[in-house]
């Protein structure tokens, strides 16, 4: 099958590497219709000659194909008056649609052409691909980016220079102005710092009908930050007990946000406005649960009565009833005033019974008259 064969050769203009800056090898990348093809290739000089630098593509008999039938619908245009000589030329030599490009070198000006050979006599020449690099000690023309803090919300950067001045700058960034330490991309960023907060300190304390407020301040930029916090009780209000029970009787209050402080900032407990000793009651953590002894409510009168939990920022509130006796009746007060709302069924009852008396005791009259 017939093939044929591509190639490329490498050449430097450095004055023999004076300088000491020629590579050990480059990276060249074939291309087709301007895009890669294949994969990239290392190249390094020939182990017998070390001036010579060569790489090749060889292509199939079917890529032969198609550059000979373009290069004959050249040449039938141009026997055909369609295109001038020049024209011609210039489109025999595109109608090669591979061609190959290098990896960029430090100090070296890099440009691609193609060579043509001469035959021998009779005989048609050949073309190859130079690459030619020309050496061309760079000089850096840096513009100087000023140092900033970093600050609690935005970042900030070290000082750095980047090389953007000029036809032939190289866009690099170096952390000194003389441009000998080169350093990547966004390496001078410092990030953001972040708030160095205090701890949450009240403004104003709450209560079981007002939200309180606690705060807290950066010590870097004194930024405040403020928020709305209230106790409340989520288990127990309403609840009844009757005297002579065995049971205790739990309340658990919680705090609507940062429920894990309920515990620690409790100092006492109130019933009906009076402090409780703490031997009457227990407490333990869960945000905060009350667990008042058996006990200490026998001592309370029957009725209603209010216990309101004292925090060192606030304060909550919860209701319930105590009733004399398993069966749950009130008993009626030693004042001898009568509780109305106790009596507003058997109120109606017991009048119904004085009727009945009274009208007896006239239906006994008149049987006495008669």
């Amino acid at each position: 099958m017939t093939t044929a064969v591509l190639y490329a050769q490498i050449d430097w203009d450095d004055d023999n590497d004076a300088a000491g800056e020629r590579p050990e090898s480059v990276t060249v990348q074939w291309l087709k219709d301007g895009k890669p093809y294949g994969y990239p290739i290392v190249v390094s000089p020939d182990e017998d000659n070390e001036e010579e630098w060569v790489v090749d593509l060889e292509l199939t008999y079917a890529e032969i194909q198609e550059i000979g039938r373009k290069q004959d619908e050249i040449a039938q245009r141009y026997q055909a008056g369609e295109m001038s000589e020049e024209e011609f030329i210039e489109a025999v030599k595109n109608v090669i649609s591979y061609s190959i490009e290098q990896e960029s070198i430090d100090n070296y000006i890099t440009t691609v052409e193609i060579k043509a050979i001469e035959g021998a006599e009779g005989e048609t020449g050949t073309s190859y691909y130079q690459i030619l690099n020309t050496y061309k000690k760079h000089e850096h023309y840096l513009t100087k980016t000023e140092a900033k803090d970093a600050t609690c919300t935005k970042i900030g950067n070290s000082a750095y220079w980047t090389c953007d001045q000029g036809d032939d700058c190289c866009g690099k960034y170096f952390s000194d102005a003389e441009g000998t330490t080169e350093i990547e991309k966004d390496s001078w960023i410092l990030p953001a710092l972040g708030h160095n907060w205090s701890d949450w300190t009240m403004v104003k304390a709450s209560s079981s009908s007002q939200e309180g407020e606690e705060e807290r301040i950066c010590s870097r930029c004194k930024e405040k930050e403020t928020q709305k916090y209230m106790y409340s009780c989520t288990d127990g209000e309403g609840n009844t007990w009757n005297r002579g029970s065995k049971d205790t009787f739990t309340f658990t209050f919680k705090r609507s946000i940062r429920d894990e402080v309920t515990y620690d900032r409790f100092s006492e407990i109130q019933i009906d406005g009076k402090k409780v000793d703490e031997t009457n009651f227990s407490k333990q953590k869960g945000s905060l649960i009350i667990t008042l002894n058996p006990k200490y409510l026998d001592s309370l009168s029957a009725g209603k009565h209010q216990l309101k939990v004292i925090f060192s920022d606030g304060s909550a509130e919860a209701s319930f009833k105590v009733f004399s006796s398993a069966g749950g009746q009130h008993v009626i007060p030693v004042t001898g005033i009568i509780d109305w709302n106790h009596f507003q069924t058997t109120g109606i009852i017991s009048a119904f019974v004085v009727v009945i008396s009274v009208l007896l005791m006239m239906r006994k009259r008149k049987l006495i008259r008669k």
